[in-house]
């Protein structure tokens, strides 16, 4: 069964199943009517009332059969049920990376128009995940097809990267850009983090990697039936040590740094480790770290952040940084972050982005509250002598930072409050 673009999709599906795919994977129209439905009885239904309008014969038990949650993405670990040699239609994006010896593989399932708005783009592929519809048609592309498909259809541009030390506001920033009407902000996400992995293992040059990374870029810009004009994407902060990569790629999108109190992202840590402060989980030689599982683990992040703020200072020479610490970084968005991104906001723009502020970045049902003081507070003794390690190269960031903030750009903006100012 061919596919609109003349390839011949590999379907692991029941053969009784096989029209009924053929039909909804090259009708837009279908997948939107079959993607708005949550439970699996009303999927079954509509599934069942599209057969019957196409005159095609639809076994129900059959389907039903076949129709399994995946809400953590397991299925990445077995074989997809479709194989495209070409990107899935718009309303696809690529949410899970597949393990292989070679390329990496991904996973793509049906976003229709929905905006991402998530806290991080892992939890925009758990929602996707919920729809029955990505049940039956989860689709695999290989990294070939993923290039090949870059040129396909228009994106929305990539128009700036953020990168970070982590627990350091960069949600919060992605999310005020994101308020900006046709703006998608992908959030970390994890198929640019396979890329970026398979170029580092493989010691891939920039002009070797650049055709993957763009194309993931282009595909997690897809514009989906949407108005959007641009996308930014917040890295996740080991992407820092690869950012000559990334540069390399789009060298004339500008990137912003954010850092914060060493100690206040240490404790954060301490309580909550995120996945590269732990030993055994990243490879330890991409911080340059040895015999990191015999470290103690605050030890390990401390190296670990020391390395990711050294490798933003070294890649400054790049062109393109700006660096924002934490304490500066609401005042400075709608402003200095702002006109680096090349943003023209309009009084809307500004009070949709100062509303985002005032809001937990992720936890938007509740009002932001200022954490620095606890988390000081709570700074255990062997939390403080970890935080040591950073000191040299948070003091050269304060300094980055102070090179690059200019008064004057904030100046009238006196009602955007700073990020421990009581928003």
């Amino acid at each position: 069964m061919a596919d609109k673009g003349g390839a011949e999709p590999v379907v692991l599906l029941p053969q009784e199943l096989h029209p009924f795919v053929k039909l909804v994977l090259g009708d837009p129209a279908l997948q939107q009517r079959l993607g708005a439905e949550f439970d699996v009885d009303a999927f079954v239904a509509a599934a069942a009332a599209v057969a019957a309008d196409h005159a095609i014969p639809l076994d129900l038990e059959v389907l039903s059969s076949v129709l399994r949650p995946d809400p953590l993405g397991l299925g990445r670990f077995s074989a997809a049920p479709i194989t495209l040699e070409r990107w899935p239609p718009e309303g696809w994006l690529p949410t899970y990376s597949v393990p292989s010896a070679g390329p990496p593989l991904f996973d793509w399932l049906w976003f229709g128009a929905r905006q991402l708005t998530s806290s991080f783009f892992e939890d925009e592929a758990r929602i996707a995940s919920a729809l029955p519809l990505n049940w039956l048609l989860r689709i695999r592309t290989g990294l070939d097809a993923l290039i090949a498909g870059a040129a396909s259809e228009p994106v929305a541009p990539l128009q700036g990267l953020i990168f970070h030390m982590s627990r350091c506001g960069s949600t919060l920033i992605a999310q005020m850009l994101g308020a900006v009407p046709g703006t998608i902000v992908a959030s970390e996400p994890t198929p640019l983090d396979a890329i970026l992995l398979w170029a580092w293992r493989d010691q891939l040059s920039p002009a070797e990697a650049n055709p993957a990374i763009r194309a993931m870029v282009a595909a997690l810009g897809r514009r989906r039936g949407t108005a959007a004009q641009r996308l930014f994407i917040k890295t996740d902060a080991w992407h820092t040590i690869l950012l000559p990569l990334l540069r390399a790629a789009f060298p004339e999108v500008p990137w912003l740094y954010l850092f914060r109190d060493p100690l206040e992202v240490v404790v954060s840590h301490q309580t909550m480790p995120g996945i590269q402060t732990v030993a055994g989980i990243m490879p330890e030689a991409l911080f340059g770290i040895e015999d990191g599982i015999g470290m103690p683990p605050l030890d390990y992040t401390s190296r670990v952040f020391d390395a990711i703020g050294r490798a933003a200072i070294a890649h400054r020479s790049l062109g393109g940084g700006l660096f924002v610490e934490y304490p500066d970084l609401v005042r400075a968005a709608p402003t200095l972050i702002a006109a680096h991104f090349g943003l023209d906001l309009n009084r809307d723009d500004l009070a949709a982005m100062a509303a985002t502020a005032r809001r937990d970045s992720k936890a938007p049902d509740f009002a932001f509250e200022p954490d620095s003081a606890v988390k000081r507070a709570r700074a255990s003794a062997p939390a403080i002598a970890a935080a040591r390690v950073l000191d040299q190269t948070y003091r050269q960031l304060a300094g980055l930072a102070r090179q690059d903030s200019d008064p004057a750009a904030t100046a009238g903006f006196g009602q955007l409050p700073s990020v421990d100012g009581g928003l």
